[in-house]
C-alpha cells in the first residue's frame, strides 16, 4: 500500500495544528480535538482538504496572545516579544557577571560603575541574537 504524500497546503494546515498543540502542551491532534471539544476527525479532515482552521486559529491567538500569522504560517517577525528579548539581555548580563566573578574577564567589571558597560555589552549581544532569530524566521518562511 502506497501512502499519498501531503501537498504544500496540507503540510501548512498540519503544521498549524502542530503549533496549536505546542502552545497548549498537547501531545497530538487527538488531544487537541478533545481539548477544544472538536469532532474526532476535525484535524485529519481539515488537513486532507488543505483547509486552514481559521476559527480555531483566531481563538488560540486570542487565548495565547500569539499572532494569527505565526499560527497559520509559522512565522512572523513580531513574534519575538520585547519581554523575551529583555530576558535574553538579563541572562547575557548575568553570564558576563559570572565571567568576571570567575576571572574570565577583568574583575573590575563587578563594580557598579563598570556594570553599566556589561549591560551595554549584553544589549549589543541581545540585539544580535534578535537579528539572527529574525533571519532564521525569514529563512524558514521561504
Amino acid at each position: 500500500m502506497m501512502l499519498k504524500t501531503e501537498d504544500k497546503e496540507q503540510k501548512r494546515v498540519r503544521a498549524a495544528f502542530d503549533r496549536i498543540c505546542l502552545l497548549y502542551g498537547l501531545k497530538n491532534h487527538a488531544d487537541l480535538q478533545r481539548h477544544f471539544q472538536l469532532s474526532n476527525s476535525y484535524a485529519s479532515a481539515a488537513i486532507k482538504r488543505g483547509s486552514m482552521p481559521y476559527t480555531l486559529i483566531e481563538q488560540v491567538s486570542n487565548e495565547k496572545g500569539v499572532t494569527l500569522d505565526w499560527l497559520a504560517k509559522g512565522y512572523d517577525i513580531s513574534q519575538i516579544h520585547s519581554e523575551d528579548m529583555e530576558q535574553v539581555s538579563t541572562g547575557v548580563f548575568k553570564g558576563l557577571m559570572k565571567l568576571a566573578k570567575y576571572n574570565w574577564i577583568d574583575k573590575s567589571y563587578l563594580t557598579p560603575e563598570k556594570q553599566e558597560t556589561l549591560k551595554s555589552l549584553a544589549a549589543l549581544v541581545t540585539e544580535q541574537v534578535e537579528q539572527e532569530l529574525q533571519r532564521k524566521l525569514a529563512r524558514d518562511a521561504g
